[in-house]
């Protein structure tokens, strides 16, 4: 009996190991991976007490999103943070993204008290930076906040809490003028410009944006600054690609006949002549390579899209400025094209 009862315990222990064991495992895959940026620098990660920690605070906030509780784990509310739920819980290495989270940070600054956003993008869709201002703190939503601060940012007329790169629709007036050149002003062709749907970008909820039919009241195109992004990396290389934030996707298509081709080129040396004149605009970044684009104001927004260098495209820079200037809104471009330059992501031939 004794041997029996003794038998019993050890197996009774046993099972008791290997449960524990499980669950120590469960514990571990329960914790929510990382987000890092393209140099391994660290944007989002979980800590010893299981809470969700931002070390950027505001930098990028529209893009990582955030996380809650529900039913005692955390999922992701807004951003990369939604849209990658499912990887962030269950993968076991950090989710490495195409953010350089350093040229991200310092532009961050120019945008101080200014409402409108930026994005840098490579020609095949890799998205350098990107933000959308005001920003906010993504903390606040894991160590609480004062309900009057909370308040305070969700009636702000600007809109902190919209990601303004693919949540807010603009009629941008002539900036489309190149689409309406290729298409001879027709609407249906200019949908496959990337108009009218959405670009594919990795974040929740983007807008399709609007293209009027023959019986809408509205008859201005609408678009989502992602989709003008897009548009440049058409108008520079011919092919429309995929915007993203991951590294592993990546695609690129063909969209323009032969007949946009050749209409193409005609329209991308206008693109770099009125982009250069008058010459009180140009910057000396000019003497090293040459940037092609547009730039207007319409309807209180000051808006420049471009790419660079004219001759052998890499980069697309967009920047837009809500209630600003043209003078502003190309100044902080010249800004980003400065930084692109200094750390090598522009290649010069000499």
């Amino acid at each position: 009996m004794k041997i029996f009862i003794i038998i019993i315990g050890l197996l009774w222990f046993t099972a008791c190991s290997i449960i524990d064991r499980i669950d120590n495992r469960i514990a571990v895959k329960s914790v929510r991976n990382s987000l890092i940026d393209k140099n391994g620098t660290l944007l989002a990660s979980t800590n010893e007490n299981q809470k969700r920690f931002y070390p950027y605070k505001k930098s990028a906030c529209h893009i990582l999103g955030y996380v809650k509780k529900s039913n005692g784990t955390k999922v992701g509310v807004k951003g990369l943070e939604k849209y990658y739920d499912v990887d962030l819980s269950h993968t076991s290495l950090p989710l490495k993204l195409t953010l350089d989270i350093n040229l991200t940070q310092q532009m961050s600054k120019l945008f101080e008290n200014k409402s409108g956003g930026f994005i840098v993008m490579d020609i095949d869709g890799a998205i350098l930076s990107a933000g959308s201002f005001p920003q906010y703190d993504l903390n606040i939503f894991i160590n609480g906040t004062i309900r009057s601060h909370y308040i305070a940012l969700l009636n702000s007329p600007n809109k902190p809490f919209v990601n303004k790169l693919v949540h807010n629709l603009y009629d941008v007036g002539e900036l489309l003028e190149p689409a309406y050149r290729l298409s001879n002003n027709n609407h249906t062709i200019i949908q496959k410009y990337g108009f009218g749907g959405r670009t594919g970008v990795d974040m929740p909820n983007e807008f399709h944006g609007f293209i009027p039919s023959d019986k809408s009241k509205n008859k201005n195109i609408l678009v989502t600054p992602m989709q003008i992004a897009n548009f440049t990396a058409l108008l520079a290389t011919a092919k429309l690609p995929t915007p993203h934030f991951i590294q592993k996707r990546k695609e690129v298509k063909n969209v323009l006949n032969e007949q946009e081709l050749q209409k193409l080129k005609l329209l991308q040396k206008k693109l770099y002549s009125r982009f250069n004149y008058p010459k009180e605009l140009v910057n000396e970044i000019n003497n090293k390579f040459h940037i092609a684009g547009m730039i207007t104001k319409h309807n209180r927004t000051a808006w420049v899209t471009s790419y660079a260098p004219y001759e052998n495209p890499q980069y697309i820079v967009i920047v837009f400025l809500e209630n600003s200037d043209k003078i502003t809104t190309k100044y902080i471009m010249y800004k980003i094209y400065n930084y692109l330059q200094k750390h090598h992501y522009i290649k010069v031939e000499n």
